[in-house]
């Protein structure tokens, strides 16, 4: 989110006010005497054009692995999107100060956390949705406007959904579609002719797969029947690591794939628009809420505390293998890269914006862990976004908001 610069170079992406003026100096008046220098340019479309040339690997990724339908999807979410953009621009006095690299960014993020059966129709409301809802809660200079990420989400996530979502086989990639779509009894990635010529399987995403052991596990901690759930969880209801990491399992487009995700991050911190400490702050304190976390809601609503670090009754190398599981197979690892390069969503200053990044992260692992039926880390980022200047506030520094507004 924030641009380093050497002391000794020039600050490039950063020009003076006379020439940009949406570019906003974020700081005290006088310049800092050792790097970095924080520069936030609101309105300049820098920092959302390397989001979304990141986002295009993983989005790409989404659509060999789910064909035709996803990038069907897609299509319609963009369109509505483009065409809701261009009549706000032409019409209406707040449209004309809209950005439309910042619009799209935000229409991808959208569109990664989409299911690949998604109705085309409802990706189209959604596109039309998405520019309304930037142009009514925020404009480039208020970042507020993430929060309107959260309605279209809603709508997504909340659609029907099939309990066991299709994956095109091996030799239907390339564009493939979902025509016919089988189940098999082992989690595996076959090809056609390995399910009598059928192009899809239906099988569990993998965190939902963890979500009904973890039921077994906590009604019956040590007994024999929650050692027959693990193995048989772990011989066929989740993929092999290999195939987690190719994206080769039912899930968001956008997230399926870990190493898309991962290039991706590298991408955006080589240019300077992602820092790695709040990425790993944030992974940390998930991982430490999965840790210390119920392992069923009706357990936490009945025991309590006693429902709370349930997975210390399993052995070391099985709660071991279950928390990567579950941070690789959510979208844990998809908001800690995208969702925190968007400028305005964290605190500016180091001591609030690690105690946000902590609390957001444990929000994110409890809503994982009562299964709630969204995108954990996203939902748990963005809902907080608002309160990122109460944050810098609280702990005796300026507000970037105060700081930004303040006339120079």
């Amino acid at each position: 989110m924030w641009i380093w610069q050497k002391k000794t170079s020039p600050t490039r992406n950063a020009v003076a006010p006379a020439q940009d003026s949406g570019a906003i100096r974020v700081g005290s008046a006088a310049p800092a005497p050792c790097p970095p220098f924080l520069f936030w340019p609101v309105v300049r479309s820098g920092f959302y054009r390397a989001i979304i040339l990141a986002l295009i690997l993983p989005l790409l990724w989404g659509i060999v692995i789910f064909g035709l339908a996803a990038m069907t999807i897609l299509a319609a979410l963009l369109a509505g999107m483009c065409v809701s953009y261009w009549l706000l621009k032409s019409w209406t006095r707040r449209g004309k100060l809209m950005e439309f690299t910042h619009t799209l960014c935000c229409t991808l993020i959208v569109g990664a956390m989409t299911a690949p059966t998604m109705s085309v129709t409802l990706m189209l409301g959604v596109g039309l949705l998405i520019p309304v809802l930037i142009c009514l809660l925020g404009l480039p200079g208020r970042e507020s406007v993430h929060v309107a990420l959260l309605l279209p989400l809603f709508f997504l996530v909340l659609a029907p959904q099939p309990p066991r979502w299709p994956l095109l086989a091996r030799n239907r990639l390339i564009f493939g579609n979902i025509h016919q779509a089988v189940s098999i009894r082992r989690y595996d990635w076959p090809r056609s002719d390995q399910i009598h010529g059928a192009d899809a399987v239906r099988l569990l995403r993998p965190s939902d797969a963890i979500g009904i052991l973890y039921k077994h596990i906590a009604a019956q901690p040590t007994a024999h029947k929650t050692n027959l759930a693990i193995r048989q969880t772990f011989s066929f209801g989740l993929p092999t690591p290999k195939n987690l990491m190719l994206g080769a399992v039912p899930g968001w487009i956008g997230t399926g794939s870990i190493l898309a995700i991962v290039l991706a991050g590298l991408f955006l911190s080589w240019r300077h628009v992602l820092l790695p400490t709040p990425c790993a702050t944030f992974l940390l304190s998930v991982l430490a809420g999965l840790l210390f976390g119920p392992l069923s809601p009706h357990q936490l609503h009945h025991q309590f505390w006693q429902s709370l670090g349930g997975i210390w009754f399993l052995r070391p190398e099985e709660a071991l293998s279950l928390l990567a599981y579950e941070l690789l197979s959510s979208d844990f690892l998809f908001a800690a890269v995208f969702v925190l390069a968007l400028p305005g969503t964290m605190p500016m200053e180091p001591l609030p914006r690690s105690i946000f990044l902590l609390i957001a992260g444990l929000g994110a692992a409890l809503a994982h862990r009562l299964m709630l039926p969204v995108p954990p880390a996203t939902f748990a980022i963005l809902a907080m976004q608002p309160l990122a200047p109460a944050f810098d506030a609280i702990f005796h520094r300026r507000s970037w908001l105060v700081t930004a507004l303040r006339p120079t």
